[in-house]
């Protein structure tokens, strides 16, 4: 009876334990069927919505080159006899730059001078002494000082952005840190087969002395610029499930989903058209773990957006 009564007890024992251990793993059921969790706060990093501006742009690379260049023909076929210039060199318009000599064995004829059509500077002579050239051979390109142009590839995509004058910022490797202004003055009415762009040329607005054709650009052509807009860091912005979407932090300690609808992104900040409102603080900062109504502790408020 002793035994019976000893396992009776190991076994209610046994039962209660058994219980508890599993009312343990298992949470309590709050109304709609979610589980009751211990309540955590997370911490944030804000900013306040202030009106500004974004400006889209189309970034490639250009090249300098001279705008007004004219192509230096002799008037009769023979041997360079004389050179009197050289590539680099500034010249006058009639300038002699070359002599040509027609003659042919057993006659003999004058020297044929080869003359500057403009002013400016030699940037091509391909030739030396004694090459034959004739009347359909270019002997040397002139162009003119400080007439310059820049001169880039716009890819097919971008082909209905681009216009001429519109603004560009343009920066060279020989003048770091320092950015020039330049405007669109032609695009091309015809697209290039092979590379699939169209070639647009730019001015400088106030180009440097030291600025010589066949230095490297880099040039953004700005297309678009809004005014007055709401914007924040693209890391602010959180996709999932198919919808878009920021939290706001509110003044009760939690933060609030809010929908939101895209403009403009670029260079790592995204236009806000729909969903928030000027003066609100968006978390841009821990966010990624938040659910509407989660607890909140602002460690950094940020500056204006």
């Amino acid at each position: 009876m002793k035994i019976q009564h000893s396992l009776l007890k190991f076994g209610l024992v046994t039962l209660i334990f058994f219980v508890m251990s599993c009312g343990g793993n298992n949470p309590q059921k709050k109304p709609g069927g979610r589980e009751a969790v211990k309540d955590t706060v997370f911490a944030v990093q804000t900013m306040v919505l202030k009106p500004g501006d974004i400006t889209n742009y189309i970034r490639v690379n250009g090249e300098i080159r001279n705008a007004t260049s004219v192509d230096v023909f002799p008037n009769v076929a023979g041997k360079i006899s004389r050179i009197l210039v050289s590539q680099g060199q500034f010249v006058q318009r009639d300038q002699v730059l070359l002599y040509v000599d027609p003659s042919r064995p057993g006659a003999e004829f004058v020297e044929s001078p080869v003359d500057a059509p403009i002013s400016g500077i030699i940037v091509s002579f391909p030739f030396s002494l004694g090459a034959t050239v004739g009347p359909q051979t270019p002997v040397a390109k002139i162009a003119r000082e400080g007439d310059l142009e820049l001169v880039t590839s716009i890819a097919e995509r971008f082909a209905a952005q681009v216009k001429p004058g519109l603004v560009a910022n343009v920066n060279f490797e020989a003048f770091p840190g320092r950015t020039f202004t330049a405007r669109v003055v032609f695009v091309s009415p015809v697209l290039d087969t092979l590379s699939r762009t169209l070639e647009t040329k730019l001015r400088l607005d106030n180009p440097a002395p030291s600025i010589r054709a066949g230095m490297f650009a880099d040039v953004k052509i700005i297309t678009e610029v809004r005014r007055r807009v709401l914007r924040v860091p693209s890391d602010a912005v959180v996709s999932r499930f198919g919808e878009t979407f920021v939290f706001v932090a509110k003044e009760d300690g939690t933060a609030e989903k809010r929908i939101i609808v895209k403009g403009l992104e670029i260079d790592n900040i995204t236009e806000l058209v729909e969903g928030v409102q000027a003066n609100e603080r968006v978390i841009i900062r821990g966010q990624t773990l938040l659910e509407n109504g989660s607890k909140i502790r602002v460690i950094d408020q940020g500056g204006e957006s």
